[in-house]
């Protein structure tokens, strides 16, 4: 794992965090123990249906407001691919499939001491083909936004949107691409 000493031991497994331990010398020649933090990998899926982008409005036990975002969720096993665990989430929150998946972007990176990665999908064209099944612990509204709503949505509601969400906000050019990309 990415700025991890590579005698790292798992020192807790969790539902959704690995906890890492290892001793590193220090500069004055002493050691000290550091530790990471490593969450389960989350997909988001970009999914169209006509000329609009899906956005869930979600709420959950202990949430004082609704959150706005992608259709997603984490990877929910070892050995589940990051796709499939998108197309599954799509499913379950909207009761949407698509037979047009492409990858987007990634996000594999670190805060401070933790470890995450984060996979962007698009799925195209999608169709109703179920209720919607979200889990127990989530209220999900499923909308329809233009290109523009959504990127107000993210960067407005979203902390931790990546800088390609930034861009279709601020950038013409970008934005025109990008609608390119999901609708031809």
């Amino acid at each position: 794992m990415q700025g991890m000493s590579d005698d790292a031991k798992l020192v807790f497994k969790g539902v959704n965090f690995e906890i890492y331990q290892w001793q590193q010398k220090l500069f004055d020649g002493s050691n000290a123990t550091f530790e990471r933090a490593k969450v389960r990998d989350s997909v988001h899926t970009i999914a169209t249906v006509g000329k609009k982008v899906i956005m869930l409005e979600e709420m959950q036990p202990g949430w004082k407001t609704p959150r706005i975002g992608l259709p997603g969720g984490i990877v929910d096993h070892e050995g589940e691919k990051p796709i499939d665990a998108a197309k599954r989430e799509l499913l379950e929150e909207t009761g949407m499939q698509s037979d047009d998946w492409e990858p987007y972007v990634s996000d594999l990176g670190m805060v401070y001491r933790v470890s995450y990665d984060r996979y962007y999908f698009i799925a195209r064209n999608c169709m109703s083909v179920a209720e919607p099944k979200p889990d127990a612990g989530e209220k999900i509204k499923v909308h329809l936004l233009s290109v523009e709503e959504m990127a107000d949505n993210i960067t407005q509601k979203w902390r931790y949107a990546p800088k390609e969400f930034w861009e279709l906000k601020y950038d013409s050019e970008k934005k025109k691409a990008f609608e390119k990309l999901l609708f031809g």
